[in-house]
């Protein structure tokens, strides 16, 4: 037996460390006692755990907690902010305070979880498992009162895990603190343990963890423990020897138990080889249970209420108004539509037939895109194509011609759109127009490479617009490609 000597609890009130106002006692244990305090410079509530045993073993153990939550870094870990001594040959560690319920207390209260509930929780606390196991760190104590539960505001729920206090390492670190872990193997819950912890006779690993999540999750899904018996020298030889018993044994719902079969009876191997190896594969397998999102459900229509023999007349009597109206209204559409075509069609043979052809003038050389005065090209320039589009109206291809009539009453601009051939293969040409000497646009050319390629450009001729008119081709560098002149004139 060990004999181990106490150390008086701090008082409620007092201030450890010089930091830390201990406001009031959240629980006791057999070496130490939990309070709630608030650091005095921040003013932030802290949960200050004091170590009451004198025994240098248990200060190793205690300083070992100290040091595997300073190791872990997870959002699921409760988290350890400052460790010292308490001046009364004792030691103190501060965690963060959590205001929650434990999963032990939830389970008594409510006696199992709901499946998908279930999945959620576990998820985050193999999640905390494996950011533990990374570090090397071995938690060996996994059990429903080591698990708290806190609400968050949007009232979703956040698993974290707690008490490391008989926390052991993987790997160099197990066999060099054998001996101080072999107490811990004595105040390990009996109902949680795995094979190789009751038997005491191999080194733990993170496999060992994997196995108290297996026996933790049967007892959410079903209300109770694999093996459980009065005597705890029996629930140990049964954990050792004898096979979990099934889920659907257990379960009400045939359905769930039939998911969750394979990963329970995975998780209690009695052959840690057997058991998964990690716990992200734990996490893949529960997600894989859950079930798929239910569609949302038909909006039924509401059935008209029954009606009397004269609102029945008078409904059919307003159908039959609109559906007239309707009609009218379509046929009063296709009129006016195939009037406007009409007069298109009339002004643009009335344009056709005024055209009138004027004579090519010749231009004075004025200055390029570059500045410079273009060089004109040779005599087999590509010949440059005008028209016009004014509703139906259109000046026919091949030389320059007079855009004569082109101008309805009521309409104050035109739109002459020019295209030609692209002898010169380059992209970079731009058109220029020109209205007497004064140069009234310019654009870039939308240029395909090539010798064939075709390019345009279009701009805005007014009705004020009226007389001699030139439209200039030319690269970049200002060499002329192509020009011609055309003649505007309104009657």
């Amino acid at each position: 037996m060990l004999h181990q000597t106490t150390v008086e609890p701090p008082a409620v009130g007092s201030v450890l460390a010089g930091r830390y106002r201990l406001i009031e006692e959240l629980g006791r244990g057999g070496v130490g006692v939990v309070y709630r305090a608030q650091h005095l410079l921040l003013g932030h509530q802290v949960a200050v755990k004091v170590l009451l045993s004198a025994d240098e073993e248990a200060k190793s153990r205690f300083q070992r907690e100290a040091q595997a939550l300073s190791k872990v870094h997870h959002r699921n870990v409760c988290a350890a902010s400052d460790f010292g001594p308490t001046g009364r040959n004792g030691f103190y560690l501060v965690i963060e305070y959590l205001e929650g319920e434990d999963l032990s207390a939830t389970l008594e209260r409510e006696g199992k979880l709901h499946p998908e509930r279930a999945v959620g929780l576990f998820t985050q606390l193999l999640s905390a498992l494996a950011a533990c196991h990374r570090a090397g760190v071995v938690h060996r104590d996994l059990k429903p009162s080591n698990v708290l539960i806190v609400r968050e505001a949007d009232g979703s729920e956040t698993l974290k895990l707690v008490d490391f206090g008989i926390v052991g390492y993987q790997g160099d670190a197990a066999r060099a603190t054998k001996k101080l872990t072999a107490i811990g193997l004595t105040l390990g819950t009996p109902h949680y343990m795995s094979p190789e912890q009751a038997c005491a006779d191999q080194a733990l690993d993170g496999r060992s963890d994997l196995y108290q999540v297996g026996v933790m999750l049967f007892e959410a899904l079903t209300g109770s423990v694999p093996f459980d018996d009065q005597d705890l020298a029996n629930v140990l030889w049964q954990q050792v020897h004898a096979k979990a018993p099934r889920l659907a044994d257990k379960m009400a719902n045939k359905t769930d138990a039939d998911r969750f079969e394979p990963i329970v009876a995975r998780l209690l191997k009695k052959d840690r080889n057997a058991r998964f190896q990690h716990p992200q594969e734990v996490i893949a397998a529960l997600t894989m249970t859950r079930r798929p999102a239910k569609p949302s459900p038909k909006r039924r229509t509401r059935k008209p209420a029954a009606m009397s023999g004269d609102s029945r007349y008078r409904a059919t009597l307003r159908r039959l108004r609109w559906r007239r109206l309707l009609r009218q209204a379509r046929t009063g559409a296709l009129v006016t539509f195939l009037a406007l075509m009409g007069v298109a069609a009339a002004v643009g043979l009335w344009a056709l037939g005024n055209d009138t052809v004027s004579p090519a003038r010749a231009h004075s050389p004025v200055a390029s895109l570059s500045g410079v005065a273009p060089s004109h090209p040779g005599t087999d320039a590509p010949r440059l194509l005008l028209k016009t589009h004014v509703v139906a109206a259109a000046v026919k291809r091949g030389e320059p011609k007079a855009i004569t009539n082109a101008f309805p009453k009521k309409t104050r601009k035109v739109y002459c759109h020019a295209s030609f051939d692209n002898p010169v293969g380059t992209k970079r040409l731009y058109m220029q127009w020109w209205f007497g000497d004064k140069r009234v646009d310019q654009d870039r050319l939308r240029v395909k490479a090539g010798p064939s390629s075709k390019v345009w450009a279009s701009t805005t001729i007014r009705r004020r617009q009226k007389g001699p008119w030139r439209c200039d081709i030319v690269t970049k560098a200002g060499t002329l490609v192509s020009s011609r002149t055309f003649h505007v004139v309104v009657d």
